[in-house]
């Protein structure tokens, strides 16, 4: 099957494949007159430049596919993708793009699903928009369409219960040391928009588990915290913590109608158990 023909010097010379396919595996012979920059023009309109010779054949990774390749089966398939596009088996196994769903950005090092547009490392959308910047140090950020019709994230478990770990090292990840007291181990954290002034850009909201000790193989405490805003506020506040002594510790108790501070009355974060008795 003769697919080439050399064009540099409109001599219809030409090289036989009796596969086009081992064109991506093996190597092609060459009429002996081609040298090191003549362009090789395929029947169905595609080039691509012979950018190293070696004796007789070419070495078919070395070429430069510019337009359509015609297979033997029919198929046609075009070399000239999108940049960033993701190559993979379309309708009926044929290389395809879609550039605008399925993306790497090469630059930043982020991949898009739904987007052409990433702005973390992994980014999902749902979204036909351009996605908003996430919070800082964002690793994973996903988008739901408009209307959240698309927006529940679905963990499906069958003989057993579900598990979303947070586990942390302090250090590095080439040298992790233990966890120190009060280091935070993971949390659950809400922001929200303000209007003209975008996203807050810290939360408003958070439930957040840290270390109550410097941690070893045998001392590993823990305590929670949970933060809300104040009415009238901007800025998130601890309002409770379980220790790890089962203890509630709250920044301030509401009686009836009065508001009793019990960092006020104790000094400190107080004890509600100590406040009514034990």
């Amino acid at each position: 099957m003769e697919i080439y023909r050399k064009i540099a010097s409109g001599v219809a010379d030409s090289l036989s494949v009796r596969n086009p396919i081992e064109i991506f595996k093996s190597t092609i012979d060459i009429p002996a007159d081609v040298v090191v920059g003549d362009t090789l023009n395929l029947i169905s309109a595609a080039t691509f430049t012979v950018n190293n010779l070696k004796g007789s054949t070419v070495n078919a990774y070395a070429a430069i596919f510019n337009g359509p390749v015609l297979f033997k089966n029919g198929q046609s398939i075009d070399f000239n993708f999108t940049p960033g596009s993701i190559i993979f088996a379309g309708p009926s196994g044929v290389l395809s793009e879609n550039n605008s769903y399925f993306y790497w950005n090469n630059s930043s090092k982020y991949f898009g699903v739904g987007t052409n547009s990433p702005t973390s490392p992994i980014t999902f959308s749902a979204n036909i928009g351009t996605p908003p910047a996430p919070s800082s140090s964002n690793f994973m950020h996903w988008i739901a369409n408009d209307g959240g019709t698309i927006a529940r994230i679905t963990y499906d478990t069958f003989g057993s219960g579900g598990n979303i770990t947070y586990r942390r090292a302090s250090g590095t990840m080439l040298i992790p040391t233990a966890l120190l007291t009060n280091e935070q181990i993971g949390a659950l954290t809400w922001f929200g928009y303000m209007g003209a002034a975008g996203y807050t850009t810290t939360n408003r909201a958070g439930l957040l588990v840290s270390a109550a000790e410097n941690w070893s193989a045998t001392v590993n405490g823990t305590y929670m915290s949970f933060y809300t805003t104040p009415i009238g506020g901007v800025t998130s506040v601890e309002q409770m913590r379980i220790s790890g002594d089962s203890i509630l510790i709250y920044n301030q108790l509401k009686v009836s109608d009065s508001i009793i501070s019990v960092k006020t009355i104790y000094g400190v974060a107080g004890v509600i158990g100590a406040l009514y008795g034990g």
